[in-house]
C-alpha cells in the first residue's frame, strides 16, 4: 500500500482545505488488506467521495506475477471507462491526481474533449527504486548473479526484484 498511502494523505489534505475530493478506487482492489484500509478511510472522511472504477479483469496464467504489477496494467488498460465515469461528476472535476505508475492513462484521458482538466503526477516511490529502475535495462542478470550493487544503494539479492521487472514488455521496464 505504498501508493495508496501517500495519495489519501493528500487528499485528506486537499479536503481540510476545503477542497471538494473525489478518489477512484480499482475494483477490484489488489488485496482483502488494501480493502479494509480503504473502508476504514472512507469511514473516516465521509466528506471524500469514492468512485468506484471497475477495471476489465485480465488472467495470468503465470501465479508468480505480481498482483500490484497486474493492477497497474489492468488499469491501463480500462482507461477508457474512465472517460465516462470522469464526465458525469458533478459538479465537473477540475484537476486529476495520478499515481506515477498510472501517468500512462494521462495521454488517453488529455485527448477527450469533455474533458479540460489539468493533470498532476504523484510520485510516492524511493530514490533507490528510482535507481533500480534507470539501471535495469543494463543489468545483464547471469545465471550465477546473486547480489547486485547499484549506485548509493547497500548490495541486495537480484531474488529480490519482483520477476515482472525483468520482463521488456512490463508497465516499469517498458
Amino acid at each position: 500500500m505504498g501508493h495508496l498511502k501517500p495519495s489519501l494523505r493528500l487528499a485528506t489534505m486537499l479536503a481540510s482545505h476545503n477542497f471538494k475530493v473525489s478518489i477512484i478506487t480499482a475494483q477490484p482492489t489488489t488485496s482483502t488488506a488494501e480493502s479494509n484500509y480503504l473502508n476504514s478511510f472512507f469511514s473516516a472522511h465521509p466528506h471524500i467521495q469514492r468512485l468506484d472504477f471497475h477495471v476489465i479483469p485480465r488472467n495470468s496464467s503465470n501465479p508468480h506475477d505480481d498482483p500490484f504489477f497486474l493492477l497497474f496494467e489492468v488499469i491501463i488498460h480500462s482507461v477508457h471507462l474512465l472517460s465516462p465515469l470522469l464526465s458525469s461528476l458533478s459538479p465537473p472535476i477540475s484537476a486529476h491526481f495520478l499515481d506515477i505508475a498510472a501517468a500512462e492513462c494521462v495521454d488517453h484521458l488529455v485527448n477527450e474533449p469533455a474533458l479540460s482538466i489539468s493533470y498532476y503526477i504523484l510520485s510516492t516511490t524511493s530514490a533507490g527504486f528510482f535507481s533500480l529502475i534507470t539501471h535495469l535495462p543494463h543489468l545483464t542478470l547471469e545465471g550465477n548473479c546473486k547480489n547486485l550493487q547499484l549506485p548509493g544503494l547497500p548490495s541486495f539479492l537480484v531474488s529480490n526484484i519482483p520477476p515482472s521487472l525483468f520482463n521488456p514488455d512490463n508497465l516499469f521496464t517498458m
